[in-house]
């Protein structure tokens, strides 16, 4: 099971508010008529969703040549801004 740290549990109150203030801003019916207008957009980030298609390697790319992993390294990810995801 996963749950948020502190931090992503003051982040969630924090949208929370957002998202109410939105709402309040331009109305229940606006937010609404955004949401139907971007589901089929993003079909809840599926595989068929047309913003996938931004994500698949270009055909001739060498990224194109190897195999999509199934599952996640299982090791840290270092980038060049140091030893850990974070940057740290």
């Amino acid at each position: 099971m996963a749950t948020p740290t502190p931090e992503g549990q003051r982040a969630q109150k924090v949208y929370g508010r957002w998202a109410g203030e939105v709402e309040e801003r331009f109305g229940t019916a606006a937010c609404l008529a955004l949401r139907e207008a971007l589901v089929p957009i993003v079909r809840n980030g599926g595989l068929d969703s047309p913003l996938r298609r931004g994500m698949d390697p270009y055909p001739d790319g060498w990224r194109a040549q190897v195999a999509r992993p199934e599952v996640l390294p299982h090791y840290p990810v270092i980038s060049m801004r140091g030893g850990f995801p974070d940057g740290s």
